[in-house]
């Protein structure tokens, strides 16, 4: 089973914002953890911890069996083998303020990944609500 999570606050932390995710595989049957490792995101793109409706951590992973991919919606993908070996890890950069690049799930339709990402502030085909 894969999953992430967003990184644990440091005890006594005072800001419940943060854009690092912690990514996972556990064993469905017994609950033992196989493997972990941090995704870090974007810093100038934190989520609320306890958001009402989604965090850094929101978007699934995905497997095809031999790889999984991850996202932390805070500005960072990444694949790793089921066993944990890291493949690849891209930046890119979500939207700031609100809102914000985190009510999507990725998709995977053959060798393609599908992932949101606005345009750039400099794009002439974006645009802001109003």
């Amino acid at each position: 089973m894969f999953f992430s999570t967003m990184k644990p606050l440091a005890v006594g932390a005072t800001k419940k914002k943060g854009s690092d995710v912690v990514i996972y595989c556990v064993d469905a049957k017994h609950g033992k953890t196989l493997w972990k490792h941090d995704l870090a995101g974007d810093a100038k793109a934190p989520s609320s911890y306890a958001y009402g409706f989604s965090s850094s951590s929101s978007p699934t992973p995905i497997t095809d069996g031999k790889h999984v991919w991850f996202w932390n919606a805070s500005g960072r993908m990444g694949c790793w083998t089921v066993d944990g070996q890291e493949v690849w890890v891209r930046a890119w950069t979500p939207t700031l303020g609100r809102p914000f690049n985190k009510q999507y799930e990725p998709i995977r339709i053959g060798n393609t990944l599908l992932n949101v990402e606005p345009l750039g502030a400099d794009d002439p085909k974006r645009r802001e609500d109003a």
